[in-house]
């Protein structure tokens, strides 16, 4: 009888043969992530040339261009041209890198200055970036745009773009000293002006009011289209609503010595002091509200304090100063002297890295 037998088809395991199979095994894997990683470090090495020559193009310098490179390693920037391409996400970062060297371990003031560096990128990449933008039109205002509107181009009242169709534009019916509307007749000349808060911009415009219209979230203004725009001037600076109370002393020149030992020394005049309201603050300067405000061309000494209540001194020179309602006037200041600490202090609430509720210094 012949008996059945089930045919062997595999055959017991060989360890040599196992071992040049892992063995062949190991070395594909390996090559395999090697050729990942040189790739990436090749497609890496490419978008950090790109970035840093598009860098400097932009004007920043050799300092400003390795903290930019050190922002993409730190913050893990998957996209590193959007940090010179759009300004929001510039901003985001700045606020991010600010954040990390304050909580970074070393001396004091070298991190002040790796700040200060931070801020100096955003500064010039917004300036390269304002060549490239212009408002044309009243159409292109957008709402929630901070504006201000004066009837005679020396009293100037805030207000807020609320709506934008297509032959007119609303605002919100300013109000004057006392908190009353200032309700304005249909065909009056108005004068408007804004800031574009991403260049810098000031733009000024002539129209006239073509109407209001009243609803339970208040009154608006509706002012006619015109494209006839005239940029005023750029800012250097972006500037930030601040709203805080401030004093301020004026500084007298006076000669010290005479003969040829005299010489002029500037002196803060102690029993002059001042209050007034701090409105709107940049690196650049600020803008205070006063019902003593000093003449233009003035220099002064300022006090106040940040949010958290640490107290800034700065110096600075008075260079222009508006009517407002009332008895009061607005002095613009351009600030002369401030310490390093100061002015990160002041960049910092400018570009909101202490507006995290989790950020503490």
């Amino acid at each position: 009888m012949t008996i059945l037998q089930t045919p062997t088809f595999f055959t017991t395991p060989d360890p040599t043969t196992n071992r040049i199979a892992l063995a062949v095994f190991a070395i594909m894997v390996a090559a395999i992530v090697l050729a990942y990683v040189a790739g990436g470090n090749r497609a890496g090495g490419g978008r950090s040339r790109g970035l840093k020559r598009t860098a400097r193009r932009m004007g920043l310098n050799r300092a400003q261009v390795s903290m930019l490179t050190e922002m993409v390693r730190t913050l893990r920037v998957r996209q590193p041209m959007r940090l010179l391409q759009e300004p929001d996400f510039l901003t985001a970062a700045v606020r991010r890198m600010v954040r990390r060297i304050d909580g970074s371990s070393g001396d004091l003031a070298e991190r002040e200055n790796r700040k200060a560096v931070v801020f100096q990128i955003k500064q010039q990449v917004s300036q390269a970036q304002s060549g490239a933008r212009s408002l044309t039109s009243t159409r292109q205002l957008q709402t929630g745009r901070q504006v201000r509107i004066s009837t005679d181009g020396n009293t100037w009242l805030d207000s807020t773009v609320t709506s934008n169709t297509k032959s007119t534009f609303g605002i919100k019916v300013p109000h004057d000293s006392h908190g009353r509307d200032v309700l304005l007749d249909r065909g009056t000349t108005v004068y408007v002006s804004f800031a574009l808060s991403s260049d810098g911009r000031l733009y000024r415009l002539k129209t006239k009011i073509a109407g209001m219209t009243r609803s339970r979230g208040g009154s608006t203004l509706l002012l006619s289209h015109t494209d006839r725009l005239e940029q005023s001037q750029t800012r250097r600076f972006p500037r930030r609503e601040f709203d805080r109370p401030a004093l301020f002393w004026p500084i007298e020149v006076v000669t010290v010595g005479t003969g040829r030992k005299a010489k002029k020394q500037a002196i803060v005049n102690k029993y002059r002091r001042n209050l007034g309201q701090v409105e709107e603050i940049s690196a650049g300067g600020c803008s205070i509200r006063s019902s003593t405000p000093l003449p233009t061309g003035s220099l002064l000494k300022i006090e106040f304090e940040t949010e958290d209540r640490d107290r800034l001194a700065v110096f600075g020179k008075v260079r222009s100063v508006d009517r407002a309602p009332g008895r009061f006037g607005i002095m613009h200041v351009m600030f002369t002297r401030v310490t390093r600490t100061n002015l990160n202090r002041i960049q910092s609430f400018v570009y909101g890295v202490d507006s995290d509720p989790d950020y503490r210094r």
